[in-house]
Parts: C-alpha cells; structure tokens; sequence
C-alpha cells in the first residue's frame, strides 16, 4: 500500500476549478445550533425548541414528542381552521394541524430528529423521556 498522495499547488488549483473545492473536514463543517429549548410535558409533547441550521435559516417552535418509548421532533403546525375559523378536527375529535415546511424524504426528517434531539439531551440533560429513539 502506497503512502498518501501529494499534489501540486497547480494540480490542487486545477482540480478545484474543475470539481470545486474539495468538502471541509466533518468537524469544521458549520452544524445546527440550539437557540432555545422550553420543557412543556404536556401530553406527549415533551418541549418546544428554536435552531439554527448551518445555512443560517432559523426555526421555532419545533415540537419534541415522547410516546410510548419513542421520541421525535415535529415541524412548527397550525391548527387547521374552516372557513369561518373554526378548528377542524378529526374523527377522535382531536384538532388537526398542518406544517408549512417540511423535509422532503422520512431519512431527513429522521436525521434531523435525532440531530436535534441530540443537541437538547446534550444542553439539557434528562429532559426528553427515551431521548434518542424515533420509529
């Protein structure tokens, strides 16, 4: 087995012109950051936290939920209203809700779970029930 390669500065310069640059190292690249976490523990909502994410975008009111030994974060929701705003709930009774963002594919939303499920156990230790363990 060969030692590690050494490139030219030109060969570097070239291959970032053609490739762009080359990714940063896992530990320099810019994480979310936790702004705000508020413990609720009402029903199966554990909490409510507000990120950063790398890009600089920032969301409230993310919605950390415990049930059953699962845990999970829910995007910020409104509560659906009719027409003359009234809460429209389902067959249980239980109002509806519906988010205006979110991930494209359940792998992110997963990741992005326990990332910041991560970052309150983290900042705030024992506060999420079962922290850790989504479905």
């Amino acid at each position: 087995m060969s030692g590690p390669r050494h490139h030219s500065p030109d060969t570097l310069r070239r291959e970032a012109a053609t490739w762009g640059p080359r990714p940063a190292a896992e530990q320099d690249r810019p994480k979310m950051r936790l702004l705000d976490w508020k413990q609720i523990d009402k029903g199966f909502l554990v909490g409510r936290a507000k990120v950063i994410l790398p890009n600089g975008l920032e969301i409230a009111d993310i919605g950390i939920f415990s049930k059953d030994g699962r845990t999970w974060s829910q995007m910020p929701a409104q509560q659906v209203r009719d027409g003359e705003g009234r809460p429209i709930t389902d067959g249980r009774g239980k109002s509806r809700y519906v988010s205006s963002i979110k991930w494209s594919t359940r792998e992110l939303q997963d990741g992005f779970s326990e990332a910041l499920i991560a970052l309150v156990l983290a900042e705030h230790p024992g506060t999420i029930p079962g922290g850790g363990t989504h479905d």
